[in-house]
């Protein structure tokens, strides 16, 4: 389960790196915050 959960979370972080950072500059704003901790 938890090796599941991880691969669903890279996907999910590689999918927001994929799309455009102008397309949503909130949603990345808060992600790379909560990325780098």
């Amino acid at each position: 389960a938890e090796g599941r959960h991880g691969f669903l979370c890279v996907s999910a972080f590689v999918r927001e790196i994929q799309r455009p950072i102008r397309y949503s500059p909130r949603k990345a704003s808060q992600g790379k915050l909560r990325s780098r901790g």
